[in-house]
Formats: structure tokens, C-alpha cells, sequence
């Protein structure tokens, strides 16, 4: 469905020598007639594709990741995702550690179109159910700020006309 683009280059993350770079689509699946659209955990944090699936009609951003311990970050990624593209965003997080050192801090969330938190997952309560409403999609979509346009830049210069 979708080939990581962002790949970091760390101790005990060093995907850039592991793998190969994927070929930097972002497209939407259909999976039972909802539009589905992936970010793998690093891309999560580049907003520009999350918007991009909303403007494409995604429902639904599902987030797999390997991480830490700490969420908050996540969450916050989670909640900018969904405001951006009015998209239900749900995220899961492995659990354990690997025999290099780092350890995957478990803990998965699901965020609304609106950006609200619909709840969170945790070793004690791993599973968590979450209605995804395509109706509900299509309407953030028409809210701020999913509607407002792209920049415009008529002179090519990367910034857009301001008159002053």
C-alpha cells in the first residue's frame, strides 16, 4: 500500500542503512469504502502529507510506528495530522526492545477529524475500538483549515503576493 520515504539514521534506528527508500507516494486506498492513506511512523511528523491525503478525500490515516516511550509528541503529530486533513488518524506502537538497545514504549491513540482524542491504548488495555464515519470526514474536509487553498506564488519565488 505504501514504501517509507523517511527514513532516520540513528542508534538503534538506522533505517537508512537498512532499507531503501520508498518512492515517495502517498496515495489513498479503498478499503471498504473508506479512503485509506498511510504514514509510517517518521513521516507522521511532515504535515504536508497528511493535508495531501484530506485534499485527496482520505477517511482514514493509519500511523504504525516503532517508538519510545514518550507519547506526547506523537499525540501532538496525531492531532495536527487531523486537523489538516480532516481525517480520522489512528496509531499503534510496537512493544518490547530489540537486542541493540532501544526499547518501543507501546501506546496507540485514535484522534477524530476534528483533532479531539477519541482515546488511547496501553499494555493494560491493548485494543480499542473506533467508529470511522466517512460522513463526518467529508465534512471536516470543508472546514478551516482543510479548505483554504494552497499557496499561490505567480512570480516563482516561493513566497506568496502580500500587499502592503
Amino acid at each position: 500500500m505504501h514504501t517509507k520515504t523517511y527514513l532516520p539514521q540513528e542508534p538503534g534506528w538506522s533505517e537508512v542503512s537498512w532499507f531503501s527508500r520508498g518512492d515517495g507516494r502517498f496515495n489513498i486506498q479503498n478499503i471498504c469504502g473508506l479512503g485509506v492513506g498511510v504514514l509510517l511512523c517518521t513521516e507522521f511528523m511532515f504535515n504536508e502529507h497528511a493535508r495531501q491525503y484530506g485534499r485527496c478525500g482520505a477517511d482514514l490515516i493509519a500511523v504504525p510506528r516503532a517508538t519510545g516511550s514518550a507519547h506526547e509528541g506523537w499525540t501532538t503529530a496525531g492531532k495536527m495530522a487531523s486537523i489538516v486533513s480532516g481525517s480520522y488518524v489512528v496509531s499503534s506502537n510496537r512493544v518490547g526492545h530489540s537486542t541493540d538497545g532501544p526499547r518501543f514504549g507501546g501506546g496507540g491513540f485514535a484522534i477524530t477529524p476534528e483533532g479531539d482524542l477519541a482515546g488511547r491504548t496501553e499494555t493494560s488495555s491493548s485494543i480499542m475500538l473506533v467508529d470511522i464515519d466517512a460522513q463526518v470526514s467529508a465534512r471536516q474536509r470543508q472546514e478551516y483549515p482543510c479548505y483554504v487553498d494552497d499557496l499561490h506564488d505567480p512570480g516563482g519565488i516561493g513566497v506568496p503576493d502580500i500587499d502592503i
